[in-house]
């Protein structure tokens, strides 16, 4: 078997997966993103000639959580697998589960993922609306004494969209969970459980190894040895975070019930300068920003829904001409027109004579010759 495919294999077990095409880093290097190189507790996540590297992964979930771009997954799919509308969802960490003094039936109920420091707010919420309730089971102390995650950050960042009635209920002894593993169905027997359990037992071999080479790395990339593909263009190909919560809104929330004008932790976009040169509509990794055309106008829009505030759109303006305002309404978030943040008319340049797009009130000289 040749060498690569050795490589594919192992990489197909390990819990980190890796979606490069989305990495701002990687679409420019005009991008100043370095939130998952920041927040890596073994210092193993760098940058080589604009290409993501890692040098070594112990699959805490810390750039899960940090990324913008959801680059990184961990057990995000396990966790919503495990969602049902008529069951209690408990969410534990490995380590602190193989602690504890349970039972193997009760130690099944419990939903087991590498690290909690993976949770992200709209992750969460989303578990929110498809589950009976969430609860995540924890020991601070433990956290604290392994890598200094701290809940109080997540529920922070919860708070910050102040809609929900559904609240997440955090645990912290046996004693206070006992109401809520009483509320679960035996399910040990599951062939679903075991067979994740056995998948968790594989992946385990690699959790332990302090150094991963860059080449088992890059093969956890899809596709990795082909051509990158061009970025999705169609909202439906790309999982933005925050694409959760849209649907959440479209499909499962009475909107009448809502106030529509309260904000959410999402910043909107404003333009003050623009010659429509579309870079940032190229760049932009999930076509959260579009240029409408017609025969003689051309409007820069913005889809709130699938934008990630990962600035690639303010490093790459030429004009720095890119700002954030204040927060998203819900109404504007869920609109189904996108945002229009800047027009302009096609234009004869009073000194040239060439055609340009002129936005109104500004000077009838193209960008140019008016240097």
């Amino acid at each position: 078997m040749k060498i690569q495919k050795i490589m594919t294999l192992f990489a197909n077990l390990s819990p980190l997966k890796v979606n490069n095409t989305l990495c701002s880093r990687e679409i420019t290097p005009k991008s100043s993103c370095q939130k998952c190189v920041e927040v890596c507790p073994t210092q193993g996540l760098s940058f080589e000639n604009g290409v993501l590297q890692l040098e070594e992964c112990i699959y805490c979930g810390f750039c899960v959580s940090a990324c913008p771009n959801h680059v990184f997954k961990l057990n995000e799919d396990h966790l919503i697998n495990q969602c049902s509308t008529e069951k209690t969802l408990i969410i534990t960490c490995h380590p602190f589960q193989k602690k504890l003094k349970l039972k193997d039936k009760e130690k099944d109920k419990l939903v087991s993922i590498n690290c909690l420091s993976q949770l992200y707010p709209e992750l969460v919420i989303n578990l929110l609306f498809n589950s009976k309730e969430v609860v995540i089971f924890l020991n601070p102390a433990l956290c604290n004494n392994c890598l200094k995650f701290k809940v109080s950050n997540l529920m922070a960042e919860l708070n910050a969209f102040n809609l929900f009635t559904n609240a997440v209920h955090l645990v912290e002894n046996i004693v206070d969970l006992q109401p809520y593993l009483d509320k679960i169905k035996d399910h040990s027997n599951s062939e679903e459980i075991q067979n994740y359990n056995r998948r968790m037992f594989l992946k385990s071999i690699f959790s332990s190894a302090q150094k991963i080479p860059r080449q088992f790395f890059s093969s956890t990339n899809t596709d990795n040895n082909k051509p990158r593909p061009d970025r999705p263009k169609n909202e439906k190909m790309v999982k933005v975070k925050r694409k959760y919560l849209y649907d959440i809104f479209k499909n499962t929330l009475d909107l009448k019930a809502v106030d529509l004008s309260k904000s959410l932790p999402y910043k909107k976009l404003q333009i003050t300068e623009c010659n429509f040169c579309e870079v940032c509509t190229k760049l932009c990794p999930t076509s959260a920003l579009q240029v409408i055309k017609s025969e003689n106008k051309k409007s820069l829009v913005f889809i709130p829904h699938l934008c990630t505030e990962c600035n690639i759109c303010q490093d790459v303006c030429f004009f720095q001409g890119i700002k954030w305002s204040e927060n998203l309404s819900i109404k504007d978030f869920i609109q189904t027109e996108p945002l229009v943040l800047i027009s302009a008319s096609k234009n004869n340049c009073l000194n040239c004579q060439q055609e340009f797009w002129q936005i109104p009130g500004k000077k009838t000289i193209c960008t140019l010759c008016g240097k």
